[in-house]
């Protein structure tokens, strides 16, 4: 179990997401010319992207799993700070591992913000 702490130190309100970044793996050309399975990965807000089947393996770095992981809360708005900026607001996330094989997991995540940079 970890913790993270976001903080939101503007006036605005910060709607955010946890989203999972799956690993991308160059196709062969081979692939390429003949057109590769494709398979629909979730975008943040419901929307799906399609992409080739093979893009989505770690290539032997690691499991990319995201099931293996928990965030609670795993989505959120951080009220922005009216009155007075300089005083961040905060969210806490706990983030828990609970792995299903004895391997080496190499998952990436980030947080989405509506309307963020960066």
């Amino acid at each position: 179990t970890a913790t993270l702490a976001l903080t939101n130190p503007t006036y605005a309100d910060a709607s955010w997401t946890i989203v999972h970044q799956p690993k991308l793996n160059p196709l062969s050309s081979t692939q390429l010319r003949t057109g590769a399975p494709k398979v629909d990965t979730p975008l943040p807000g419901g929307a799906t992207q399609t992409i080739p089947l093979g893009m989505t393996t770690t290539g032997g770095t690691g499991l990319d799993d995201p099931e293996v992981f928990s965030f609670e809360p795993s989505s959120g708005v951080i009220r922005g700070n009216r009155d007075r900026p300089t005083i961040a607001s905060t969210q806490i996330v706990t983030v828990r591992f609970n792995p299903k094989k004895n391997v080496k997991y190499s998952t990436k995540f980030k947080v989405d913000i509506e309307c963020g940079r960066g």
